[in-house]
């Protein structure tokens, strides 16, 4: 949800892809009932949300699994535990939680970005992946 505000406050009209490990009816779900809850459904739409819950994607793109104590560290408790105190808990996800996510800026089948996540937590600076975005845009 960060990274589409912050390329709708930079003005960057780019299509977007969230990939899922999650089954299509749980990333459904997911939607309605935390995403959309949060932002406005405008904000996602030019994203199409896919479901790999065979890690197919994940697997051609390099993102192997964490450890279960970087999964659950410090952090992500935090994180958990800031949003319980305001009201928002996460459903439970029956889902394989140690896999690791990763943020691409692709054109054609060149990778002009890529970051994989250390952690659940981790995101690669907003502004990094904008500036390829826009180097897309320039081309």
């Amino acid at each position: 949800m960060q990274l589409h505000q912050s390329l709708n406050n930079a003005g960057v009209a780019a299509p977007l892809i969230a990939v899922s490990f999650a089954t299509n009816a749980t990333m459904q779900q997911w939607k309605t009932r935390v995403l959309f809850s949060e932002a406005p459904a405008e904000l996602f739409a030019q994203t199409r949300f896919v479901s790999d819950p065979e890690f197919l994607i994940y697997q051609a793109y390099g993102l192997g699994r964490n450890s279960a104590m970087k999964v659950y560290g410090a952090r992500v408790l935090m994180r958990r535990a800031w949003l319980f105190a305001r009201g928002k808990p996460r459903p439970n996800i029956d889902e394989d939680t140690l896999q690791r996510g990763g943020d691409f800026v692709i054109s054609g089948r060149i990778v002009r970005f890529a970051y994989a996540s250390k952690d659940q937590g981790d995101r690669p600076p907003f502004e990094q992946m904008i500036a390829a975005l826009r180097v897309l845009e320039t081309a």
